[in-house]
């Protein structure tokens, strides 16, 4: 099996590939073009895909990314798994879900500093749950231009980042701790902890999530960032003779992960009201968007079933695309398709 894991980060490629269990990690180097054509350029070197893997890191994901990644899967012969995409928060739980002793003894941190922003990645385990989070620091770094400024900025930020957990591991990454700046701070980080600094902590971690078995503990993990979809979409159904929420996309993803589709049977009527309900309560609002179904065909009630299907296209757009099934030989199908896109402003997530 031969897994790599691309990040691409302000036109810059870090990557890294293990082979029978040994990681190589590549010379940084610059991306001239767009990050499908790389993929595809990477996978041509190989003869044999079939036991090959890439996990993609993207700075900004792009509207539409799910539809772009399986258009390329399809092109290069892959299944879901072997080109997958992931979030800096999916990679760093591959990378800290691997170090199982250290996470045992406490919780494994992240410092990302780009020189413009700081952010502090923490994974810890909690009720035997791992939990992701991220804080933003980047108000300690601000007007901070001689080395001992930084210095002394970074050790405040990280000593009240690690403050609220006993922290075992910390990982240092980003051009903004380039210039040898990393003194006083230095000494206070490694005080007790173990302290990593390299371009490929993001690129690892999607190594280690890829092609990899009985990972449930990394699968039930709770992201707690604005990256995920923190929205549940659905319907109101009936179900056993009572109304209740069905969702289609059930949140807690990457917004370009989150799609689903579901199938129902409907009365007469004249549009589906798809459902945006909060993931957690009080952390937003409920809102209902009426996906209108002029034209639908009429039959009697309950003789109609409809294929509802919801992709994300953004961080608060979804696609919805509801298709005419008929209801078996007695009702055939006209599949028909009704699309509708919704948007939503983003309220009350973390």
């Amino acid at each position: 099996m031969m897994k790599i894991g691309i990040q691409i980060e302000r036109e810059m490629i870090y990557q890294c590939s293990v082979t029978d269990g040994k990681i190589v990690e590549e010379e940084p180097k610059k991306l001239f073009g767009d990050w499908a054509d790389y993929v595809r350029a990477e996978s041509e070197k190989h003869a044999d895909t079939s036991n090959l893997f890439m996990g993609v890191i993207l700075e900004d994901p792009e509207e539409d990314l799910a539809s772009k990644a399986a258009e390329l899967r399809k092109e290069l012969g892959f299944s879901e798994e072997q080109l997958r995409l992931f979030t800096k928060e999916e990679a760093f739980l591959g990378l800290a879900g691997d170090r199982k002793e250290q996470l045992e003894q406490g919780a494994v941190g992240l410092f990302d500093y780009s020189g413009q922003r700081l952010f502090y990645y923490l994974v810890k385990k909690q009720d035997g749950q791992l939990l992701v989070e991220r804080e933003d620091y980047s108000a300690f770094m601000r007007n901070t231009r001689l080395p001992h400024q930084k210095d002394m900025a970074f050790e405040n930020a990280a000593v009240q980042a690690m403050s609220q957990e006993v922290t075992s591991l910390v990982y240092l990454y980003g051009r903004g701790f380039d210039g040898g700046w990393l003194k006083s701070a230095s000494a206070k980080l490694c005080a007790g902890r173990r302290v990593f600094m390299g371009d490929h902590v993001y690129a690892t971690g999607a190594v280690c999530l890829l092609g990899r078995k009985n990972a449930a503990d990394l699968d039930s993990a709770v992201i707690l960032t604005d990256t995920v979809m923190m929205y549940q979409i659905g319907a109101m159904v009936w179900n056993h003779g009572k109304e209740e929420f069905l969702p289609i996309i059930k949140g807690g993803k990457p917004w370009f992960e989150s799609r689903g589709n579901m199938t129902v049977l409907v009365e007469t009527a004249a549009s589906i009201p798809v459902e945006i309900k909060p993931l957690f309560p009080g952390k937003g609002d409920r809102m209902r968007f009426p996906i209108s179904l002029k034209g639908l065909k009429k039959r009697p009630g309950r003789s109609t079933k409809l294929k509802i299907e919801a992709e994300c296209t953004g961080e608060t757009k979804c696609r919805i695309k509801i298709t005419d099934l008929g209801f078996g030989t007695l009702y055939p199908s006209t599949y028909q398709v009704f699309q509708q896109v919704i948007s939503w402003e983003r309220r009350g997530q973390p």
